[in-house]
């Protein structure tokens, strides 16, 4: 999907990100997300190709952008979503966006959502996962390369099949 010129009212990546936060934290079921609620709750208008529909906002601080998208899937009751950062600039450093991992966990927890640590064979962190009924996310985190580098920035929340 094209990225689309920047509007004065696209929320900043922080902004958009607190506001996704807010979207999966109120879902009681995957089945209550809906193109439409993720669009009017981010303020954003999606553009659909196929079986994805969604958003691209144009480049920030750092050449930092949010991808934002919504999966069609058959069963609808399998539908998903996505919510990304990504530098196409090819920048690892995530201080610009940096989204505070604590805050989003904090937040799930309140929610009612079950927190697991999912690790690879050698005992790497792959992602964290959270649960609450059918709804399954899986955070990805990373800690910023400048700055602060003992706290975790969100790098993307997705759901799981």
């Amino acid at each position: 999907m094209a990225a689309p010129a920047k509007a004065a009212s696209e929320p900043t990546s922080i902004r958009a990100a607190e506001r996704f936060l807010s979207f999966v934290a109120g879902l009681g079921r995957l089945s209550d997300a809906s193109a439409e609620s993720l669009e009017k709750k981010l303020a954003v208008s999606f553009q659909r190709e196929g079986t994805v529909s969604g958003y691209r906002s144009a480049a920030g601080p750092g050449g930092w952008q949010y991808f934002i998208d919504f999966y069609f899937r058959d069963p609808p009751s399998r539908n998903g979503f996505s919510f990304e950062f990504v530098n196409l600039g090819g920048s690892a450093d995530l201080s610009p966006v940096c989204f505070n991992f604590d805050r989003l966990r904090s937040t799930l927890h309140q929610a009612g959502f079950d927190e697991q640590k999912r690790v690879g064979e050698i005992g790497e962190l792959i992602s964290f996962n959270y649960f609450k009924g059918d709804l399954k996310l899986a955070v990805l985190i990373q800690s910023p390369t400048t700055g602060d580098r003992n706290r975790n920035c969100v790098r993307r929340i997705q759901t799981l099949q």
